[in-house]
C-alpha cells in the first residue's frame, strides 16, 4: 500500500483540486449529494464560475465585521479599573456561576 502525502492532488498542477473548487479558505465537493458552500457551474465560453450560498455570504459579512470590531473595550477596561480602585466594583458569584452554566449550555 502507497500512502500519497499530496492526497491526490499535483501540487505542481494547481488545476488539478479532484472536483473541489475553492475560495476564500471554503470548499465545495462537486461529488453528486455532497454539501458544501460553493455552487460550480460552466458558461458557454468554458469558464468556470463559482457563487457563494447566502450562508457562506453572511459568514463572510461577520467575519468582516468581527474582525473590524476593536478586541478591546477601553471603555468597559477604565471604568472597571475606577470601580476596583474606588472600591465600588461588586463581584456576584450567584450571576458568575450563572453566566457559567449557560455557557455550558451552549457546548452541549
Amino acid at each position: 500500500m502507497v500512502i500519497d502525502p499530496h492526497n491526490g492532488i499535483n501540487p505542481a498542477n494547481p488545476g488539478n483540486t479532484r472536483g473541489k473548487a475553492t475560495t476564500n479558505g471554503l470548499s465545495s465537493d462537486s461529488r453528486p449529494g455532497a454539501r458544501g458552500n460553493l455552487d460550480s457551474s460552466v458558461d458557454a465560453a468554458g469558464q468556470e464560475s463559482v457563487s457563494l450560498s447566502r450562508e457562506a455570504q453572511t459568514l463572510n459579512r461577520l467575519e468582516s465585521a468581527i474582525s473590524a470590531a476593536p478586541e478591546v473595550d477601553s471603555d468597559r477596561v477604565e471604568a472597571i479599573k475606577q470601580a476596583l480602585t474606588n472600591g465600588s466594583y461588586d463581584i456576584d458569584p450567584g450571576r458568575i456561576a450563572e453566566r457559567l452554566l449557560q455557557s455550558d449550555d451552549l457546548l452541549n
